[in-house]
């Protein structure tokens, strides 16, 4: 599953339901977080104040380390990084 690919056909809310309909429960949830993600990153509201965001698995050991992260999955989803720190 590309949830990227899921992402690039979809242009509204049913789209994407539509498309993630015969997925299983977690690929719902992956394509759901990188949807969030893509949100983030691009509605100027948050872009303008997150300098990243991350999936819990993109997110770089000097980060994970800063924020004493638990391990692979503790219920984080996403995680930002503001503009100002």
């Amino acid at each position: 599953m590309n949830t990227a690919g899921i992402l690039r056909r979809c242009n509204n809310w049913q789209a994407f339901k539509a498309r993630v309909q015969p997925l299983t429960v977690k690929q719902k949830g992956d394509c759901f977080e990188e949807l969030v993600k893509y949100f983030l990153q691009l509605h100027p509201m948050y872009a303008t104040q997150l300098k990243c965001v991350w999936r819990l698995g993109d997110i770089p050991v000097r980060v994970r380390r800063h924020l004493n992260l638990p391990g692979p999955d503790e219920g984080i989803d996403l995680i930002a990084e503001s503009r100002d720190g």
